[in-house]
């Protein structure tokens, strides 16, 4: 089961979903009378896995054009950005949607950020008052990409038009398939309550229109080029969307019913249909781990509500820092049953199309088996999935449940993967940090260089290799200072002996300060003397893996 609250930019709704079942929805207005109603219903109901959606005419988007370089370089420019365009906002969502396909090849970012989230305030405030976890925060332009790939296919320029609240129109650009831009649409206060088609229709084609022209304005689009509006409407309004509108060689509408949505996503039965109803669902469908907008505060709650859920089932654990460890790696895991539910879905879909267009056909098809085992979408998912955290609990667990480390105290587990040239990258670029004489490729010879480039350029992009971070401080007060550094270096050993381990850096050890006679945790940096003694028990692995069997 999970609850959505979805915050419209004026009133509150709650949907509560058990996987394709809608099991009820609730309304709450902003006045005394639905605050009083959210706060009992808050107080009554049962902790489950809870999302907030939100549609706000004050959420930002921007487009921006960067070089392309290497991760960390990437990292830095794109900080840059963000204090210069949001310094003083919070919520804040960031990803690279693509390259240049002329020039030097940049890449394009797509930054979005809620301006202003006054109203969503008092909601807020009561939903921490009564201590509801929240797993994090879901922007409802964002999430329409899903509903774009799943359900419209057309030119270079789309836009997609839904109706979430009555004196809206919520309007997202696609251009090529990327989201670069959405705004919400309000209609003229004197149409608020008016549900005619008429009205919609002319709303929809101004708000067409002024979209056009800034992308024109904007050289987003060339002026010889079609502007395709795809519009979710319910089916009683298609025809007449369909007669009242005018289209021409710069703007093309073309209406799909809601209905025709839901039944993609075998939602039938549930009502009532509306698009709010339906980005709900998908918003039900989002990992945890993957929001748009939660503050590091709010989403750490919700992560200590789920170790505390897991603690409570995991009785038979004898040791605490074994079960420290089940605890991080299921947190890491739980989206990986999402995407397996997804592959077994995608699987099913294709046998089903497959049986049904080309099983008359099976003799001549024989000789083409091997393009239904190619499909790339099943195979990526299958590369995120086939390397889960779970393949190392038992051999992990078994070297951090040895008595010798009852001097460490876990702290961190950071579950990444990244592709092989990025990993490069990251191991490079610690390798650097940890010789302090030596610039990123001092340590490689001429030749070592040119053949690492040549495989890095014919290496598949699409290929994950996962690392595994763990932090936490040691007990230095156990153990004189040599012995701390031989038991460090001892459980780097026995990670490294571990089958699928490629390698193990030590980012941070507890080290000897010579002129303090204390502790430093930063492994080859030149200044030891100014580094703070608070710090000085500290310890960082960084534990390369092997590539997944599937990659």
């Amino acid at each position: 089961m999970q609850r959505i609250f979805y915050f419209s930019g004026y009133r509150m709704k709650v949907f509560e979903w058990d996987a394709r079942v809608l099991l009820g929805s609730f309304d709450f207005e902003p006045d005394d009378e639905g605050f009083k109603r959210f706060e009992e219903f808050l107080r009554d109901a049962i902790p489950i896995t809870t999302k907030l959606l939100v549609d706000m005419i004050e959420e930002d988007f921007r487009r921006e054009t960067i070089p392309h370089v290497n991760f960390w370089d990437r990292k830095l420019l794109i900080k840059r950005l963000v204090e210069r365009h949001y310094r003083e906002e919070d919520n804040i969502h960031v990803q690279v949607i693509g390259r240049d396909t002329k020039g030097r090849k940049d890449d394009q970012v797509l930054m979005s950020a809620l301006t202003n989230t006054g109203l969503l305030e008092p909601w807020l405030a009561r939903i921490d008052q009564y201590n509801v976890k929240v797993a994090g925060v879901w922007s409802l332009p964002l999430l329409t990409s899903r509903l774009f790939k799943s359900n419209f296919s057309g030119g270079d320029n789309t836009l997609v038009v839904t109706r979430q609240i009555r004196s809206a129109l919520r309007n997202t650009y696609f251009r090529k398939g990327k989201l670069l831009l959405s705004r919400q649409a309000k209609f003229d206060q004197d149409i608020w309550e008016n549900d005619t088609t008429k009205a919609l229709v002319s709303n929809l084609e101004r708000g067409s229109r002024e979209i056009y022209n800034f992308l024109i304005n904007q050289r987003v689009m060339e002026s010889n080029e079609t502007l395709v509006v795809q519009c979710v409407l319910p089916e009683d309004q298609i025809d007449e969307a369909i007669y009242l509108s005018s289209s021409t060689s710069t703007i093309n509408y073309k209406f799909t019913t809601i209905n025709r949505v839901f039944n993609y996503y075998k939602l039938g039965e549930v009502e009532p249909k509306g698009a709010d109803v339906l980005l709900g669902y998908i918003c039900a469908g989002e990992s945890v781990f993957s929001d748009h907008y939660a503050s590091e505060e709010r989403t750490a709650t919700f992560y200590g509500y789920l170790v505390d859920r897991i603690i409570r089932q995991s009785w038979e654990f004898s040791t605490l820092l074994f079960l420290t460890v089940a605890v991080l790696l299921a947190l890491a895991s739980i989206d990986i049953g999402e995407d397996r539910k997804r592959t077994e879905y995608e699987i099913s879909t294709l046998n089903s199309e497959y049986e049904r267009f080309y099983s008359a056909n099976q003799n001549e098809l024989d000789s083409a088996i091997e393009i239904l085992n190619s499909i790339g979408l099943i195979d990526s998912i299958l590369d995120i999935t086939n390397q889960t955290p779970q393949d190392f609990f038992v051999p992990l667990g078994k070297v951090l449940g040895n008595p010798d480390y009852n001097i460490l105290q876990l702290e961190r587990m950071e579950w990444k993967k990244h592709t092989v040239v990025d990993l490069k990258e990251i191991v490079r670029a610690y390798e650097a940090e940890l010789a302090p004489s030596a610039t990123p490729y001092d340590q490689y010879s001429e030749l070592a260089q040119y053949e690492e480039q040549y495989e890095e350029q014919n290496e598949d992009t699409h290929t994950l290799q996962a690392i595994l971070t763990l932090s936490g401080q040691v007990n230095t007060q156990a153990l004189s200072y040599q012995e701390t550094v031989e038991r460090m270096n001892l459980l780097a050993e026995e990670l490294e002996t571990i089958e699928e381990v490629e390698r193990v850096l030590m980012l941070k050890i507890p080290v000897d300060v010579r002129a303090r006679s204390s502790f430093s945790d930063q492994v080859g940096v030149r200044d030891r003397e100014q580094i703070a003694l608070t710090n000085a028990n500290r310890f960082e692995l960084l534990i390369v893996l092997a590539r997944s069997k599937h990659a």
